[in-house]
């Protein structure tokens, strides 16, 4: 049996249960039957779309049995910033046309602005 053919009689047997709740989910082996033949007819070059629609069930729900669907949280990783060790000034001076002047001791400042005084 071809997988166009299996997914005939997926969806019929689908059909069977009628539309599926929490109170009634769809069984699991149905469920795992439908997962293998939707992955067999993408393989065989139908779209997605395509081959969830020929079984009757909509792609959200194919990925989700298949474990392929998304997911609500994203790992993250948080690290620290690195520790700087060298010591820096905290004087930044802005001068015209966008020169600044970053990282000077306060002497090399006073003496950089008396001398272009």
């Amino acid at each position: 049996m071809n997988a166009e053919q299996r997914a005939e009689q997926i969806k019929q047997r689908r059909g069977q249960f009628g539309r599926a709740t929490r109170g009634r989910p769809v069984p699991p082996a149905l469920r795992c039957e439908a997962v293998s033949c939707w992955q067999a007819l993408r393989a065989e070059g139908m779209s997605a779309t395509g081959a969830a629609e020929r079984l009757g069930i909509a792609v959200q729900t194919l990925e989700h049995w298949s474990g392929q669907g998304q997911r609500r949280f994203a790992p993250v990783i948080i690290e620290a910033e690195p520790v700087v060790t060298a010591k820096q000034s905290q004087w930044v001076v802005h001068g015209p046309c966008g020169l600044r002047i970053e990282g000077m001791e306060m002497e090399g400042l006073s003496e950089l602005i008396r001398r272009l005084s």
